[in-house]
Parts: C-alpha cells; structure tokens; sequence
C-alpha cells in the first residue's frame, strides 16, 4: 500500500462504485469492477477480502480476482473475532496487528452489509481512505441487495396474492426467495390433549416444484432437548436458526427425523396472526449453514407474515363453506335416521352424508358394564364407511383405574372426547387389545361421542381417521347431535319394545298360567314355561325337596321331577341319579323364600353341582342356570330351573313373571300333594285306627310293637321301645332307660337292656326336650352317631343290622314316659316318611300304658287302702308296742326278719343317753324284755347315732341294701340287709323308733313306699295315744300317791305332835315316811355339836343303824348336800363314789341304791341328813 494514497484514485473508485449503482449491476459485477481499483490504490500484492454478514457469522462473499484466497477463514464466528464485531457495532475501522489487516464495517441506514478486509500497514491514510470507500461501498451494495430482494419479494408477494393452496404459497416463496440446495416447508404446530407436541409439516416446495409430504412424515414429536431450540419459535414467536443441525443439542429423535430429509440446517420464520403465533415457515437447507442475511430475514418474515394472512382468510372462508356443508349433511342425515333402525343402518346413514374426507369411517361401540357400575369393556357393534357396513362384532377388555380423566368423564357425565393421536392416548395401559386393533387397521385419531340411553352411556358414535386429522368444531357438534338423535331414537324404540313386550309377557304369562293350571303332570308344566315365557332357554327342570319348608328349615332331600328341553322331555325315572340332588344353603332358601332367583351364571365349571348335574348341562349347551324357589302358603316346595346357553339375562319384567309362574307351579303342587296325601292319609289312617285298636288290646309292650310293625311301611326295619325309670319334663334326664321290647319283621323279643344317661349331659337334654315337643329325632347314620344317652340300646339296633332310626316321644301332656323308635336296614330312608305316623303311634302307646298304670295304680290303690284300713284298725286297738309291732307284721311285714319298737332316753340336759328296745317280734315270738343300745356297743357309737339322729330329717327311712352305704350309722345299729325305719316325733325330739328289718336286701315298689309313708302318720297317733294313755295312768298313780303321801304326812304330823322326845319324833317321822313313800327303808342322821359328825339317830324299819356315826369329811356325796344344800340320788350304791364305810353300813342292812335328802331347821340351816 503506498504511503500516500492518491486521491484521484480514491475518485476513480468512488466513481465506479456510482456507476455500478447506476447499471444495477449485481453485487458481485460491482465488485469486480471496484477490485482492481482497489489494488492499485492499496497495492497489487494486498489481500482483500468482502464477508456478508450472515446470522452471527461473517460468510466470505468470493469475487473474481481476489489473491490468496483461503478455506481456513471463509467463514468467521463473530464471538470468536472481537475486532469483527467492534467495527460493526462501532462503524469504526479496526485492525488486527497479527494479521496486518485492517478491518471497514460495511453498512446501510437500516441494516449491516459485511465487512472489507485490506491488508497493510495501520495509518492514519490507509485508515481515512479505507473509511471513505467502505462508507460508499456499504451504501453501494445495500442499494443493490435491498434493491434486488425488493424485486424478488414483490414478485413472491404478487404470486402469493394470485394463489389459492398452500403448495402455490410454498412455491412463490421458493422460486424468488431460496438459494440453491435449499427448500421452504408450511408448517403448524402440533397438539395433543391442548398440550403442545411438536410440528406438522403441510407443504414443502424448492425453486422448481412443490408437493405435500405423506402422512407418515408430516409430524415431528419434540422431546425435552428440542423444545430449547425448535419449541423457541412457538414459545417466544422469535424466529429459530440452527446452522448445523448435526453439531447441534436437538435430541436424536429430532437430528434423525431431519437428517431422513436431508436437513443439515435451518431458518424457522414463525406464522402469526393477529398476535398469535400458529406456526412457522422454514427454510431448509442441505447443506450447513443457510447464511440467511439481515436483508434476507426481513424480506422472508414479510412473505411469511403475507402467507398467514392469506391462510387467515382462506381458512374462514373454507370454514364457513365447510359449516354450510356439515349443517346440510346432517339434516339430511336427520330426515335419515328413524325409530327401529339397528345399528348397522344407523352407521350407513351416518357415514354416506358425513364422511367427506377419504380415510374416515364410522363405529358405533356399546359399552359394558360391571357390578360396580364401571366400563369393563368396549363392543365395536358395527362400522361402516361411505359404501358399506360391517358387523363383525369385536370386543374389548376395559381397565377402568387405567383410563384417562377424560374417558372417565365420557362415561360417566356422557361428554364428547377426541383422541388426536391413538399412540399417545394411553391404550396400552387400559385396552392394549384396543390399539392393537388401532395400528393393524392404520387408525390413525378417533372423536368419540357417548350415546346417552335411559339415563346412561350404553353406546359411543366413533369417528375414526386413518389420518392424524384435527376434526373441527362444525363437525364435533354434528357428530354430537347426531348421537343424541341416536339415543333419542332408541329411547323411543326401547319404550316401544318394553311395551311391546310387556304385552307379549303378560300373554304368555296368562297363557303359561292356565296350561301350569290344567297340567295333567310335571312335565306338562314344565312345557308350559319352556314354550312361553322362557322361549329361548336350553331346558326348564322341576325339583321337589323332601318336604314343605319353612323359612328356618333345611331340606334333607331334593329329586327332579322332570326335564323339559326344545327336542324331548323326561321323567323322574329317564333322568340319571344325581342330577339336581345338590341341597341349597341357609341363604340360598332364604333368597328363594322372599322370591328372588338365584343366578349361575358358569355351571359347567361350579364345583358345588355333581358331575352328573354339570354333565347333564353340558349335553344341553347350557353354561347358565336361573333358579327359582317354588312357593306355596308360605312354604318352600322345591325349584324351578331355567338352563340358559350363557350367564341368565333376563329383564325384571321377565323374572317378575317367571317367580309369578313358578308361585303358579307351587301352588299346583302343593294341591297335587294334598290330594296324593288325602288318599294316603285315607290309607294311613284306615292303618293307625286298626294299630291302635291293636295296640290297646296288646296284652304287653311286645305285643304293642307287633302290631306296630304290622302298620308300618315296607322300609321300616325294626321298632324299639324304651321306657324311663320316671316320667320327665323338658330340661330333665331319667336316672334309668329300660329298653323294654325289640321287634322287627320276624320276631318280636322282650328285653331288659338298660342305659343310664350321665344327668350333666346337655345335648341328651336337648334331644328329649325335641322329643317332648313333639318333634322327631333323627339318626342317619348309626356309623357317624356316637350316643352319650342310649349306648347300650343303640348297640342292640346295630347288632339287628340298622342303619339309621328315627325316635318319637311317648309323651304324656307335657311329660316324657320313654320313647319309640323306628329303624331301616337303609341310611336316610326314614326321612322320607312323614313324622306325623310315628308320633300318632307313639302317642297311642303312651295313651295306653298310661291308662294300664292308672288302671293298675287304681287297683293297687283300692288293695293299699284296704291294707291300709286294716293296719290301721289294728294299730287303733293296740295298747303296747308289741301291739303295734303285731299290727305291722300281720298286714304290712309278714315276711320281715325282726320288727322292733325302741324308746330312747334323755338326760336332765336333753341329751340322748341311751335307746332302750321294749319290744321285739322275730318269726312268731314276741319278745317284750328291755335291751339297751349301750349295752350292746360302746359309748363312741351311741354318741355317732346320737349325732345322727339329730340330724336325720327324715320319717320314713327306707333302706333297701345296707351294704352300699358302710358308714351308715343305721347299718352299725341294724345290721345289713334292707328296713323301713319309722322315727316317730314329738316336736322336734326323735322319741320312738318302729323298725322292719330284712336280712337280705330287696326292691320296695312305689306302692309299698306309699304305704308306708300313709302308715307312719298312724303309727305316730298310736303312739302318742298310748303316751297319753301312760301319762295318764301314771299322773292318775301319782296323784293317789301324793294322796297317800298327804295322809302319811298329816299322820305324822299327828304322831309327831304327840311324841315327847327327839328319838320317838325320828323314829315316828321314819316310819311315816317309810309308809308313805312306799320304799324300803329310811334312816335319819343328825348333825351333832361339833358341826362335822352326824350320827343315824332314826330308822324305820329297825336294821341297828341307830349309833352309826356318817362322817361327812371323808364323803364327797355327803360334802356336796351339805355345801349345795341339794339331794343326790346313787342308783348303783356298790359302785358309786361313796365313802367306803358308809357304803359298808348300808350294804350290811341290804340297801343298793339310796336318794339323800338334806334336813334343814327352821332357819334354813343344815341340821342332818335323810336317807330313802
């Protein structure tokens, strides 16, 4: 570069420039002809350089003639050349010293041209020209760029206004705006459930043609790391360029799908309008870097903004055609549609006048429903395009928890939902079957409206699209009144077919009701419900249960009578053993008691049927069963049984008639059954009335159960009687059970087999209180019965070969007396039989051995009362006990071993002391001699029989084996065997023992127990008459004693009133004493002056006692009636405790037993003794 730039070259190549402006010569022209100047000014051997600035790059711009030209900076990042960017943004020239380059902005009044590199030396010359001629050289090419852009854009614009589709708007764009190897593509954003997705490519086009990509390639779905850099244009409406798409952070997904198109880098210019941004045009290149300038940015964001526009207004105007089209299509599928159209004539309609685009058809789908009320599962019942319909149904498993919200709602509140992309609806998750169906067939997005009917989505009108197809709000509203004119429709029609059937159903109801009326047998009746009101089913089956149940009874039984099928029909005996023998539960009947069908809806694999039941079914095709309680009066007879192909689905209306039938057929059974039992009750009872004339002419038990087994059906086996110890009441168990008589069909055996049932036993309570009221107790089976009650007897049946029993009570008003039972050879036979035979039978023997013991008590009774008036005419007329023990054993103990009468005695203290026997009779010899207890045992066994008769409570003690109770005291006093021990009373005091003795043991009839107790309480007024008779007696004896006492004493009063001194008055008191007392001897001792001595001083009669001196000191007897001042009575004088010397003084006069009085004077004072 020379040191002094010439300033007419300077002019030369600013005039240049000016002629290049004038020409419209193309930039590059300009260039070449400016370069030369260039060089010559700045010097041939200089390098310069021209870079447009494109994006946030300096691209080299090549003109013809450059020296030295370089690959390594044709293409300059301004963030890595800081010099670069300060003289763009500065407009000032710079230079980088390493290079020797001096760097000129090049620039316009609205926009950034590039750059002009020169290299050379950094002067104020070089830079003062280089700023001159960049200045006009910027100004120079803008005019030119922006003039040849204005061009181009003008045209694109004019061609834009002339076009109609989006493939002409592409193409306007591309033939004046688009470089080589680069290609424009329309696009919209992409949305799925309101969520922005990714993008949809509508048309692309390059420089020569357009075409519009396939479906398949229309949609790019951005992931996370693309929504930073392609998702910009949609978030902040900035355009978006990427220079090297593979260099670049897009996802692989996003890298892929462009790489598949050749894209290596891209311009996205967003579509907005009316300040909402829709979409974008972009500008594609294949090759890296589009180096779109400033100038180029704006120009391409005017055509883009000029396309949405006119995308504005062609699509309203598109919109309000389309909504014409749609609103004529559907009334015209309105005037279509009409009540009693199906499905399939329904979707035809639908689709011929609304399917306008290709690759669209209709479905409609009904829903399922569970127990819970949710969607489990998806029918398609037909679909059908704009040629035809097709009805090869399909079903689909539903997962309700796995629906989406939104399906959720549409069947729950019946709204419309669109599923924009079936991939990304979910359907793997609740119906994987479903999207199968979806991606085999090509289906591509489905709107969906429910079909409201009777209150509830039971359909869905479909509109499927092969196509990732946006529907519009024109034709979701169309499809949604259509659906509702749907539902409407078959509302009406459903209303239509109910009372249609309603009508049928009460036809056949009535028709069904008099052919069950006037059935000549079951299966009559059976036809009348297969040809009527269950028309469609497999079969119909009649059962009957082994008796009449009431809502808390069990059938032990159950039988088919009969199976009616559409080809054949078979009795009881044509139908194998075993079907429809399965017993119904607790609940089961009681479901079928309130009337309520009871469903199967998978018979041939229920376990609770036998294989006979499931085999049976499968023969008929059946796999349901609806099972209905025959009822009558209250009671449950049996069941009617309504096979079906699958699970029962018959309406309300329909179970309300077939329960109204089968209450029909119940009523017609039970009358058949009252009638069969009227003329088998004639029967029966023609048998009861001769058995029971039999049984009360039976001259025993044996003879009862004979003519027992004469009455009885064929399959009872054996009939057991069995007699209680006692009658008993309800919550009562007999001590002894006495099974009196076996008979069977060839003997009849009087037997004495007893049980005796442990009285704690609770369950043998329970039996005989169900016995007591009148129910019968069944066995039935000997071999699974373990019997806590009647072993033994039970055991006995077994032996004869039983096998199950039933047992009646006798009873007696409210009493048990024993019970009868019936046995068979077969488990479970006799439960087939009434109960009512058994009970009547049982109740006639009761009657009758009661009536045999009234008979036989009222004898007894009239022979009790005459031995009773004989023994008590006997005992009226005895006078000693030996009377009454000879009354006793003539009419009562003839036969008893020893009778005995014994009297006990008490002390001062009433304390028993001792039991004299007064009298005794052993065979015929009556012995009267008193025996004492005492003398026979020793004190410690009169003390335990004292004990026990002052606890003994009881009158009448009746022992019939002494040897079972070896502490019984009676048994240590009467020895073993058996006696009846009579305690006679007076108050409380036991005073007289009347006993029977036996020396062996024996039984006492109830009679003779009887007996006894009556003769007791006559016993006790004997007794007591001859008491007061002896009481009399004696008090009469003692009053003419105290007469003769009296008289004695007023003698010696006169005797002593005449005597003159001490010994006569002694001598005459003795003697009077003597005389009136009626003893032995008396002897009267005076106490003399020493206080100690006494001396025997008067005695009558004389025995020389007179002088004998008593020394009371060395007498214990004589100490204590002098220090008490009382008497004492010696009854045993030899033994007794006093002194030896006085003992030897009265021994040697033969005294033995002695009363010693005290004598006192007039003072109270101790004076002497008398001796009685």
């Amino acid at each position: 570069m020379s040191e002094a730039p010439e300033m007419q070259t300077i002019l030369q190549i600013v005039s240049a420039i000016d002629e290049g402006i004038a020409s419209g010569a193309r930039p590059e022209a300009l260039m070449e002809q400016v370069l030369p100047l260039l060089r010559a000014h700045f010097g041939t051997e200089s390098d310069i350089r021209l870079y447009r600035l494109v994006g946030h790059q300096l691209v080299h711009w090549p003109i013809n003639g450059e020296n030295g030209a370089s690959a390594d900076n044709d293409r300059l990042a301004l963030d890595e050349h800081p010099a670069y960017v300060k003289a763009l943004e500065g407009g000032v020239i710079t230079y980088l010293v390493e290079e020797r380059t001096l760097i000129a902005p090049l620039k316009t009044g609205e926009f950034d041209i590039g750059v002009l590199t020169v290299s050379g030396e950094d002067t104020p010359e070089n830079r003062a020209a280089l700023k001159m001629l960049g200045s006009h050289l910027g100004l120079a090419l803008g005019n030119l760029i922006v003039r040849d852009l204005i061009g181009r854009q003008a045209v694109a614009a004019h061609q834009l206004r002339e076009g109609q589709t989006l493939e002409e708007f592409a193409s306007a764009i591309a033939r004046n705006m688009l470089k080589p190897r680069q290609f424009i593509s329309i696009n919209l954003f992409h949305f799925e459930e309101d969520q922005f997705q990714g993008i949809r490519t509508l048309v692309t086009a390059n420089r020569r043609e357009s075409y519009v990509l396939g479906e398949e390639e229309a949609i790019l779905i951005l992931e996370e790391d693309d929504l930073g850099e392609i998702g910009r244009v949609y978030f902040d409406a900035q355009p978006v360029y990427i220079g090297n798409i593979a260099e670049s952070v897009l996802s692989d997904h996003a890298k892929q799908w462009l790489a598949e198109r050749g894209i290596q880098s891209i311009y996205l210019i967003p579509m907005r309008v009316e300040g909402n941004t829709y979409g974008f045009v972009g500008i594609n290149g294949l090759d890296p870097n589009l180096d779109i300038t400033p100038a180029e940015s704006q120009a391409l964001q005017a055509l883009t903004d000029q396309v949405s526009a006119l995308i504005r207004v062609h699509n309203l105007a598109q919109t309000a055609t389309y909504a014409q089209t749609i609103s004529a299509r559907q009334a015209l599928a309105f005037n279509q549609l009409a009540v009693g159209q199906d499905f399939a004539t329904m979707a035809k309609i639908i689709a011929r006048y609304m399917l306008i685009e290709h690759g669209r058809f209709i479905a409609i789908n009904t829903i399922d429903y569970d127990e819970a009320g949710r969607a489990a599962g998806w029918t398609v019942k037909v679909s059908a395009n704009r040629e035809d319909a097709f009805t090869d149904e399909m079903r689909f498993e539903i997962d309700w928890d796995a629906l989406p919200e939104v399906f959720q709602r549409a069947i729950e509140n019946g709204e419309p939902f669109n599923v924009a992309n079936v991939e990304t609806f979910g359907f793997e998750a609740f119906s994987p079957q479903m999207l199968a169906y979806f991606k085999e067939n090509g289906l591509r997005s489905i709107f969906n409206v429910p079909i409201t009917m009777g209150g509830q989505v039971g359909a869905i009108l479909s509109v499927v699209s092969q196509q990732l197809t946006s529907f519009t709000p024109e034709e979701m509203n169309a499809y949604t009144n259509l659906a509702d004119q749907i539902g409407a429709l078959l509302d009406v029609q459903e209303s239509l077919q109910e009372a249609e059937q309603a009508r049928d159903l009460a036809e056949n109801l009535v028709l069904a009701s008099r052919l069950v009326t006037a059935a000549v047998d079951y299966p009559y009746m059976a036809q009348a419900v297969l040809y009527t009101i269950a028309r469609d089913s497999k079969g119909i089956a009649i059962t009957l249960f082994d008796r009449q149940l009431e809502v808390d009874e069990l059938p032990n039984s159950r039988h088919c009578l009969t199976l009616h099928t559409q080809a054949a029909y078979y009795t009881e005996d044509e139908l194998p053993e075993g079907f429809l023998t399965e017993l119904p539960d607790e609940e089961a009947i009681l479901q079928m008691m309130r009337g309520q069908p009871i469903y199967y809806t998978s018979l041939r694999g229920d376990s609770t049927f036998s294989e006979t039941t499931r085999a049976r079914a499968e023969e008929l095709g059946a796999n349901g069963m609806m099972v209905i309680g025959l009822r009558a009066a209250g009671l449950l007879l049996g069941t009617l049984n309504i096979f079906t192909e699958d699970a029962p689905a018959y309406n309300d209306d329909q179970v309300e008639a077939l329960t109204t039938l089968a209450d029909q057929i119940g009523i017609s059974v039970q009358t058949r059954q009252l009638l069969e039992a009227t003329s088998e009750a004639r029967e029966q009872a023609e048998k009861l009335v001769e058995t029971n004339r039999a049984i009360t002419m039976a001259f025993d038990e044996a003879d009862m159960l004979q003519a027992v087994m004469g009455g009885m059906p064929s399959f009872v086996d054996a009939a057991v009687l069995l007699l209680f110890d006692r009658p008993i009441h309800a919550g009562q168990l007999p001590q002894t059970i006495i099974t009196r008589a076996i008979a069977t069909r060839e003997e009849v055996k009087t037997v004495e087999i007893i049980d005796n049932p442990d009285p704690d036993n609770e369950n043998a309570k329970e039996a005989l209180k169900q016995v007591i009221e009148g129910r019968a107790f069944i066995i039935e089976d000997f071999d699974n019965y373990e019997s806590l009650m009647t072993p033994n007897s039970i055991n006995a049946m077994k032996t004869l070969g039983m096998k199950s029993a039933v047992s009646v009570g006798l009873r007696s008003g409210n009493q048990l007396r024993g019970i009868l039972s019936f046995g068979a050879f077969d488990t479970l036979q006799l439960a087939l039989y009434p109960t009512g035979n058994f009970l009547a039978l049982a109740d006639q023997i009761a009657l009758t051995l009661e009536n045999r013991e009234l008979l036989e008590q009222t004898e007894s009774s009239l022979e009790e009362a005459g031995t009773l008036y004989e023994v008590n005419r006997a005992l009226v007329q005895s006078q000693t006990p030996s009377d009454v023990l000879r009354a006793l054993q003539r009419y009562i103990a003839f036969d008893a071993d020893l009778l005995s009468f014994s009297t006990l005695e008490y002390n001062a203290q009433g304390e028993i002391t001792d039991l004299i026997t007064v009298a005794r009779i052993r065979g015929n010899t009556v012995i009267d001699e008193p025996i004492r207890l005492s003398d026979g045992v020793g004190e410690e066994s009169i003390a335990a029989y004292t004990a026990y008769l002052d606890q003994l409570r009881e009158s009448v003690l009746i022992v019939e084996d002494a040897s079972d109770d070896e502490e019984n005291t009676m048994q240590q006093v009467l020895g073993e065997g058996s006696y009846i021990v009579f305690v006679l009373r007076s108050g409380k005091r036991v005073t007289d023992i009347v006993s029977i003795l036996y020396d062996t043991p024996r039984k006492f009839s109830n009679q003779q127990r009887r007996l006894y107790q009556s003769i007791y309480n006559q016993i006790g007024i004997v007794i007591d008459n001859q008491r007061l008779l002896r009481d009399s007696q004696t008090a009469a004896a003692r009053l003419a004693e105290q007469v003769r006492v009296l008289r004695a004493m007023n003698e010696l009063a006169v005797a002593l009133s005449a005597a003159r001194d001490k010994e006569a008055i002694l001598t005459r008191a003795s003697e009077a004493l003597v005389r009136s007392l009626n003893i032995d001897h008396v002897g009267i001792a005076i106490v003399q002056p020493d206080g100690e001595t006494m001396i025997v001083e008067g005695e009558y009669p004389p025995q020389g006692a007179i002088g004998t001196v008593v020394n009371p000191g060395e007498d214990d007897i004589q100490k204590i009636i002098r220090g008490k001042g009382e008497p004492a009575v010696i009854n045993d004088l030899p033994n007794s405790d006093i002194h030896v010397g006085n003992r030897e003084v009265l021994e040697s006069i033969g005294i033995q037993s002695i009363a010693v009085l005290p004598l006192l004077d007039h003072n109270n004072e101790f004076i002497g003794t008398v001796g009685l």
